[in-house]
């Protein structure tokens, strides 16, 4: 490995004739290390450049040990070395395979080496939810995939929360428990059956007749997702309906600038010669044209309502508590 080392970084003729106790040491204090695991001896310059060498071929360039490694170099009076060899190692690297990925078809979240990959399960517990319950599931898997051929070893609790996070294994917190947040929020904004059919899929999974990715489809085939349930957004309320509903709710509301939501019956009820005169546009006032109308001038549009009486179907300023009372069902 170091031959091979030696000739693709152009070693200088200070490290090819340096011995094996310049270039490894025997018995090093720590301090003579850029690493805590003795692996990059930093204690001559022929050792230096060699632990760069070995350091960048790993792409660890942005690692704490790069920069220690760097400094040394400059205490050997190879300034701007680290730079050229850095430059050199990035174009002249092969691009990574996609299993070094958790997620692979993004290429993103390397798990290249232990480093990567406890920063990558730090990431996952701590962003679990951001991530599409498929998604999740790949990464956690990836991970301990990683871990098992690297042998790297985690506590026994971290482990476990990564196999949870893979499907695997059993939670203190059943699956009903976890969708309980979601199938509330169904119900309060009038989706009760769609709320029990996610109910008895979780049902399913705590009594083991039906596997964690199985109950994603389940979920997915009538058109929710578990992150989309959040109430106090317009458009995420939206998210939360089948295609089907979300299409006919669409069709019979008009939404501001501002964020509020009307409904076009309640913007039939404005006086055609209001409009006419306030926007000077064709007498040909239909339900669209009012959308329009209010998609385009906002506020100009709402004054002219609320001096008509008339307020939004839904206004993101309002309390999620007050938001969540309304019976969207009603309107479909």
């Amino acid at each position: 490995m170091k031959l091979k080392i030696n000739e693709k970084y152009m070693a200088p003729d200070f490290v090819k004739g340096a011995s094996d106790n310049e270039l490894y040491g025997y018995k090093l204090p720590v301090v003579m290390y850029a690493d805590s695991e003795k692996s990059f001896p930093v204690h001559t310059p022929a050792a230096t450049w060699l632990s760069a060498a070995f350091c960048l071929e790993g792409r660890g360039e942005k690692t704490a040990t790069a920069v220690k490694i760097k400094s040394a170099m400059g205490k050997f009076g190879m300034h701007g070395l680290w730079d050229a060899m850095e430059k050199f190692a990035v174009e002249n690297r092969s691009p990574l395979p996609d299993k070094i990925y958790a997620l692979p078809e993004q290429k993103k979240y390397p798990i290249n080496d232990e480093n990567q990959i406890k920063k990558a399960c730090e990431y996952l517990f701590k962003y679990s939810d951001d991530f599409e319950l498929e998604d999740r599931q790949t990464f956690a898997k990836n991970l301990l995939n990683a871990l098992d051929s690297k042998n790297i070893k985690l506590a026994n609790d971290f482990r476990h929360k990564v196999e949870i996070a893979a499907g695997l294994g059993s939670s203190a917190e059943s699956a009903v428990d976890v969708v309980n947040d979601y199938v509330n929020r169904l119900r309060r904004i009038g989706y009760s059956d769609v709320a029990e059919h996610v109910v008895k899929a979780a049902q399913a999974v705590d009594s083991g007749s039906l596997d964690t990715s199985s109950f994603a489809d389940t979920v997915k085939s009538i058109g929710y997702k578990l992150h989309d349930a959040k109430v106090a957004d317009f458009v995420d309320r939206l998210n939360v309906m089948t295609p089907v509903k979300k299409a006919e709710l669409e069709q019979k509301i008009a939404i501001s600038p501002t964020g509020r939501v009307y409904l076009k019956d309640e913007l039939d009820k404005i006086d055609d010669n209001l409009l006419i005169k306030a926007f000077g546009t064709n007498p040909i006032m239909t339900s669209e044209k009012r959308a329009s109308l209010l998609e385009k001038y906002g506020e100009v549009m709402e004054d002219i309502l609320l001096a008509n009486g008339i307020k939004p179907f839904h206004d993101p300023n309002v309390n999620e508590e007050q938001v969540a009372s309304t019976n969207w069902a009603k309107y479909l």
